[in-house]
């Protein structure tokens, strides 16, 4: 640190050998099973008040997709980075089973935690939905019932209204309809929930393609998968493309 202190990693990313790799998606929800038995699972609550289920593993990490690239950080000066050395233990074998927990004892585990934060997340909510009402009052001079009808039919129904505002970058925001009309490709994006405090790339806007004749905004948020759609194009809701 500038002052000459110094600031021990707080994260670390552990890889396991495993048997088979298509018994990964099955041992990671079986090793986070036992770690919530173990009493190290607890829920955290996002920017827009949801409940987020989490432990010391990402069970969402767990699909083949999911690549890790990992790259030293660039670090200017007067700051030094000291990386702590890589650990390898060689002994044992390829994972190839994780035993059950008592499957009731960590549904009862998680009830209890959910309703332990569900005061804190109520309020949360409510201040998140208050906030996105003023600044769609605020940028689009409507009123406060307008706004609040906008904000709602994105927050609850997940659909984005002509008028609403969409965020497509830090601190950016711009009218879906401003937005349908400028872009015409597949572009990433902030989570139209979340925002871009959680990331700028958390979601993608896709226009009408083979799989669907409508546009639409897909957030990977929080490892849950969401999907957007415009109110513009509602007319087509339901239809596919017909091959000939």
């Amino acid at each position: 640190m500038p002052d000459g202190k110094t600031r021990a990693a707080s994260g670390l990313h552990c890889y396991v050998f495993v048997s088979q790799g298509y018994q990964i998606p099955g041992l990671l929800s079986m090793i986070y099973a036992r770690l919530w038995a173990a009493g190290l699972g607890f829920f955290a609550v996002s920017k827009s008040g949801g409940l987020l289920e989490r432990s010391l593993v990402d069970t969402s990490v767990g699909s083949p997709e999911r690549l890790i690239f990992a790259a030293d950080p660039i670090v200017y000066p007067p700051l030094t980075r000291e990386p702590p050395p890589p650990r390898v233990f060689n002994d044992g074998f390829p994972l190839a089973y994780v035993a059950p927990p008592d499957v009731e004892l960590v549904e009862q585990m998680k009830a209890d935690a959910r309703e332990a934060i569900r005061p804190a997340a109520k309020v949360q909510k409510k201040h998140h939905e208050t906030e996105q009402i003023d600044r769609v009052a605020d940028k689009l001079r409507v009123s406060k019932v307008e706004a609040r009808r906008i904000v709602k039919q994105r927050l609850e129904m997940q659909v984005l209204n002509d008028d609403d505002l969409l965020e497509t970058g830090r601190g950016r925001f711009e009218r879906v309809a401003d937005f349908l009309n400028r872009v015409t490709g597949p572009t990433a994006l902030p989570c139209p929930i979340e925002g871009s405090e959680y990331g700028l790339s958390k979601a993608y806007f896709y226009p009408a393609d083979a799989r669907s004749p409508m546009p639409r905004i897909v957030s990977f948020a929080h490892g849950n998968i969401a999907e957007f759609h415009f109110a513009r194009f509602r007319r087509l809701k339901g239809l596919t493309w017909v091959d000939r």
